[in-house]
């Protein structure tokens, strides 16, 4: 009866370090499941992060050549108009001196045709009848 009490003593023994033994098993594997679940979230923390940010410097960039396209349109839009009114200037004048040289031309004929009338008149002389 004693041997069957130390097989049973040493069989409860042997259980209780194999309980323990697999108790430790299982706990560093929940450690390692636990660090592996942990990494695997920093990993996908991080690329999440550095895709975030590739993301917003594009958009940034967006918006900065959506600005700077604005301001250069902006500024050939003034470019456009001014040399717009310049032709439309160079135009006006165009037509004003033209104008003038018109206008000088028809005084310059008709002062032409009084001196050329006034010239048959003196020579042929009085017109009598």
């Amino acid at each position: 009866m004693q041997k069957q009490y130390y097989r049973k003593k040493e069989l409860v023994a042997r259980l209780s370090n194999l309980a323990t033994v697999i108790n430790h098993v299982q706990i560093q594997q929940s450690f390692h499941a636990i660090e592996a679940f942990s990494n695997s979230k920093k990993f996908v923390f991080r690329n999440r992060k550095q895709i975030s940010s590739i993301w917003l410097g594009e958009s940034l960039n967006h918006v900065f050549e959506k600005r700077m396209r604005s301001y250069l349109t902006d500024f050939r839009m003034r470019c456009i108009n001014k040399r717009k009114i310049d032709c439309i200037k160079k135009f006006t004048v165009g037509q004003n001196l033209g104008k003038v040289l018109r206008e000088a031309f028809r005084q310059w004929r008709e002062q032409s045709n009084k001196e050329t009338l006034s010239k048959e008149l003196y020579e042929e002389g009085p017109v009598r009848e």
